[in-house]
This record gives C-alpha cells, structure tokens and sequence, in this order.
C-alpha cells in the first residue's frame, strides 16, 4: 500500500485557466476530442477508424498518478506491471516486456524509444504530469503512420502550449513509497522537479532531477513556432546477477544505475490558406547510462517534414519525409558485450496517405503506405487501409487491415551475453550472440470497432482484433566450439537468435463512459486477450512458447468520480489482472482512492492511497 499526502499552490498572473471537470463535459464532448496521433493530422475521436483511448489533463490530474505508466493502467488492451520501484512492463495487446520491442512511445512526436534494444526505459522520462495536455493511446499497429516498432500500439504524449499554463504553480508532498517530491512552474513555461522514491527490496531505490521549458510564439500571421527541451539526472537502483571468468563464477550485487540525458526539439507550422499547412520538427536527444555490467552514450538527431493539404474537396492528403541518425559508444564487460563498440544507424522514410470522403460526414476510407529503410532489415513497405461509417451522429463503424515490421535491434545484431561459467577441467561458456542476418518481426492486423452513445448519459466502445504474426525472434542452439581469447581456454555452448515462430493472437476491447448523475463519472473497461504460437520444424528453442502464458487473459478497471459539496472530488479506482503462468504471477484485484479539497482557486490540498486491497505481490518478473 502507497499513501501520498501533497499540497498544489498555483499563482496566476491571469485568470486561472482550470481544465474543466469531468462531469462539465458532455458525452459528445468527450467523443469530440481532437487526436493527431492516427493519421498526424487533426480530427475527431468519435470518427477514427482505430482503437484509440484519449487520456485528458482533468483524467490524470484525478488519477492519483505519479508516473506516466500509472496512468495507462485503465487503457483496455495496455497491461503495465512493475518489475521494481524504477523499471516498468508496458505492453499492448500481449508481448509484454520491461521494453516491449512492439510498441512505440513517442512525446509530441518525438520517439522515446531506444534503438538499443527497440523498447522504452520509462525511468528515464519521469515527466511533469501537470504539463501534460492529453495521452493518445493507440490499440493496434500504427506502422503506417509512424513506421517500424509501432506494432502492436503506439502512445504519444502530448504537452501542453506555454499558453496554457500561465503564471506559477508549485507542488509538493510525500507517502509511504513517494518518500518525497516537489515541483516548481513558471514563465513561459521553465519548470523543475525532484522525487526519491522508496523501494519495496532496500536496494531498488530511485531519485531524479528534471528541468526544462517550453516557449511557443509566432513568427508571422501565418508561421507558429514551439521549443521545448528537457534535462534529466537520476539513479535507479536494481539487483543484478552476472556470469564471472574465475571463482566464484557468478555474482549477485545490488547495483545502481546512473542516467542523464537531455533532448530539444524545434517545431515550425507554415499555413498557406485554410486547406494546407506544412510541419516541419527538428529534435535532438542525449542519453548517457552506467551501470555495473554496462554502459551506454546515444546521440540521436531526428527530421520531419509534413504537407497536410485538402485536394478536389474529398481528398485529406498527408505526405512527408523524415530522418533519423543515432549514434551509440557501449562500455562493454565481460557478462554483456556489443562488436562493434562504436555504431552510427540511420532511418529514412517517405510517407503518403490520403482520406478519402465517400460520403460526406457519413462513409471516409483511409489508405496509408510508409516505405522505410533501417540498416538492419533495409528497406520495408507498411501499407495499411480503414473504413468509417458513421450512419448517425450517435454511432460509428470502422475496420482496418495494416502491415507492421518490428525492426531488429542493435543488440539482436552485435550483442554477446556471456550467462553462464560452468567451472571444470575446461570452463564451459553458456553465450548468447546476435546475428548480423536477424531478419524483421511481421504482423498482418485485422481490427473492427463500434462506437456508440445510446442515451445522452452513455457512451460505449467496442475493439476486435486479429494479428497474424511471422518471423518472430527464438533463440536457437549452435555446435559448441573451443574458444582460447579471452584465457583460459574455454568450450562456448553458443546460442543465437532467429526467426522461428509463427503467432496469432486474438480478442476484444471494451470501454464506456456512464453518467448516472450530473455529479457522478463511471469509466469502465474489460479486455480480453488470447494468444498462440508455433515453431517451426527445424526451431529448438524450448522457451518461446511460454509467450501464451505471459500476457493477462482477462484484465478489468472501473473507477467512479464524484464532485461533492464544499469542493471536495472523489475518485475511487479497482483493477483486475489475470494470471501470468510463465512468469510464475498470480492475479490480483487492486483499488485506488483520491481524496481532494480546494479552499481557493488556485490551492488544492488531496491525499491518494494506492495498493489498498490484498496482500504484497509481484506484477511482473524481468526477463530481459
């Protein structure tokens, strides 16, 4: 159980612009929220033709929330679960891993992923949540749109303008697990923040500094600019077990990693009239990461340039290019190695779509092709097609069929990961290595969905979805070979990775929004996933298959909000997890709470409790 007292203070040097209750906006309001992230440009949630949950401002200022994984806890189809106090599991629609190589993590389109090994560190973007405008969540590939690794979903967090968050704000507070945090915002806009947060096992704790700014501003009557840019410090501790050359052979250490980094980006929107505008992002980021077993230093510069334009009154058109180059020099040790040290990678990519009305505000279909090159599998076509029917302003139809490739990584390529030293009269090396030749994860998807508000006070949404996999990753036994560098001479028992699975995975998604009363918000959402794999006959991998038993079956949320007297807010939140029978993970039923008071406009006092139900339990165990 986590308990967090905290204490919000915000000074206006204008009106204050609070975002709007929950239970202010409608139904249809809620439907009507503007998204970009699935076709990068805007338009209404209600009419999208994909599986997208939008979480608001107002939703994570009532969450309770610390971190940006708490947040997607209530996302049908999204399981997080937490391997420590800083490392975090967030998967969509199955294939969950501490960095889930299938899903693309992007803030204000910039990609958080780390091509190291195609997953997201979430302790390394521990951001102001305050700050955030909205989280577009979407179930399914996004591969067309935003290329490789946007397999099985794509979560783009979205800041909000310097405009919108005028004058000073400050906030502080501290619980049982959150030992202590404080933030400070101002000017247009700087902030800076700092956490320690308490671990469960002694060594896992986990503190860090952010700072950064945004600035939006206009050059011309028809030229917007924004610059933001952010700088982190931290360190996460972790427990870490690794194969030695001599006696003892193996060690475990409770180890701390180190990371630092930085990033800014520079966005340029040019209008040329009512039907056409042109984007065009420049973002550069810095990472730097030393733990025990490994260090890592990353430069990543990234290029994107978009022409949103309307052609012959029924054609949306979005056509762009973009660029990205990363740079990495790896520390090596003896238990995880990369050859080459030093490596440069680059990705370019042309991207086409046009949204076609066939009826106007009735029937769209939406065709999008991304052709991509990346140095690993070269170059790769991601088509992908949807359909809208929206027979009524209440209701609203759509499929979709995609292709997304998850592109291997660096460390698929060039890693050696010595696991294990069997002591003898010859040492006996158990070492997994890359492969130069690893080719592309694929995925055929299939999706249905169905929106519908049948009263005003009702809305529900509706997701199937079917996903034919190939080439997924194994890792396969080699002939054992004498190996006398490094001394002494030694047998490796060798293991490489491939592409020797097939997959299929299947199930629904369900959500609604209810509004019993004028005061009183109900979210729910259920989802169900299935999943199976086969190997191919000439695979002996004896550890791939478990993946059907590594994801939630079923997992459930329901969170009630009220507005009561005196200007107190309640929000009550349950969850449900399946079992994870490969992991060892037994379900679990989880509820929040958060209690909160403003005696002014700009002071708002509240107390969150987390984890209130059953015993201490593990979520999720590392495989990586």
């Amino acid at each position: 159980m986590a308990v967090i007292i905290a204490l919000l203070i915000a000074a206006q040097d204008a009106p204050p612009q609070q975002p709007r209750e929950l239970t202010e906006l409608s139904l249809e309001e809620l439907l009507d929220v503007p998204i970009t992230s699935v076709s990068k440009k805007p338009q209404r949630l209600s009419s999208t033709a994909a599986a997208v949950t939008v979480i608001t401002a107002e939703d994570i200022r009532r969450s309770g929330a610390t971190t940006v994984p708490e947040l997607l806890r209530g996302v049908p189809g999204v399981h997080v679960a937490r391997t420590n106090t800083s490392k975090v599991a967030v998967g969509i629609r199955g294939f969950n891993d501490r960095y889930s190589n299938k899903l693309l993590v992007l803030m204000d389109g910039r990609t958080l992923y780390n091509p190291l090994f195609s997953g997201v560190s979430w302790e390394h973007h521990d951001l102001p949540l305050e700050d955030i405008d909205r989280i577009e969540v979407i179930r399914g590939p996004g591969s067309g749109i935003w290329g490789t690794n946007a397999v099985n979903g794509v979560i783009n967090i979205i800041m909000k303008p310097a405009d919108d968050t005028p004058g000073i704000s400050a906030a502080s507070g501290g619980g049982t697990s959150e030992r202590f945090f404080a933030s400070v915002r101002g000017g247009a806009r700087a902030y800076a923040r700092y956490f320690d947060r308490r671990g469960d096992e002694g060594f896992d704790d986990w503190s860090g500094a952010r700072g950064g700014f945004r600035t939006d501003f206009n050059l011309s009557r028809d030229d917007a600019v924004w610059i933001s840019g952010d700088y982190f410090d931290g360190r996460a501790g972790a427990h870490a077990t690794s194969a030695l050359p001599t006696a003892p052979y193996r060690e475990s250490v409770e180890d701390a990693e180190r990371h630092s980094g930085g990033n800014i980006t520079v966005n340029w929107e040019h209008t040329f009239g009512a039907d056409s505008h042109l984007t065009a992002t420049l973002a550069y980021d810095r990472l730097q990461r030393e733990s025990r077993n490994f260090g890592e230093r990353r430069d990543t510069v990234e290029i994107e340039v978009r022409h949103h334009m309307r052609l012959f009154g029924a054609h949306d058109v979005v056509a762009g290019i973009g660029y990205r180059l990363t740079h990495d020099r790896i520390d090596s040790s003896f238990a995880v190695s990369l050859d080459p040290e030093r490596e440069t990678d680059v990705v370019f990519s042309v991207l086409l779509q046009d949204e076609i009305a066939i009826v106007r505000d009735r029937l769209s279909v939406t065709l999008c092709a991304k052709v991509e090159h990346n140095d690993y599998s070269g170059a790769e076509f991601l088509p992908s097609a949807r359909a809208a029917w929206m027979p009524s302003t209440e209701q609203t139809f759509w499929l979709a069929a995609s292709r997304a490739i998850r592109s291997p990584s660096r460390f698929e390529s060039d890693a050696r990961i010595n696991v294990a030293v069997i002591p003898g009269a010859m040492q006996r090396w158990i070492s997994i290595f890359g492969d130069e030749d690893i080719r592309a994860e694929e995925l055929w998807a299939f999706e249905a969905g169905w929106r519908l508000r049948p009263a005003d006070n009702l809305s529900l949404d509706v997701a199937l979805f079917y996903n034919l996999y190939d080439d997924l990753q194994t890792t396969e036994p080699g002939k054992p070979y004498a190996e006398t560098a490094p001394a002494p001479t030694h047998l490796v028992i060798p293991q490489r990775f491939d592409n020797l699975m097939k997959g299929r995975t299947w199930g629904a998604e369900l959500s609604f929004v209810w509004r019993p009363f004028p005061w009183a918000t109900v979210r729910g959402a259920y989802s169900l996933l299935r999943m199976a794999f086969d190997l191919d006959s000439e695979s002996r991998d004896t550890t791939a298959e478990d993946r059907e038993r590594s994801a939630p079956t079923h997992m459930a949320y329901l969170r009630l909000s009220l507005d009561l007297p005196h200007d107190f807010q309640l929000d009550l939140t349950g969850r449900y997890v399946d079992s994870l029978p490969a992991l060892d993970v037994g379900s679990y039923v989880e509820a929040d709470m958060r209690l909160s008071w403003r005696p002014h406009r700009s002071v708002e006092l509240f107390i969150v409790g987390q984890n209130l139900v059953g015993r201490r339990h593990t979520e999720f165990h590392d495989t990586t």
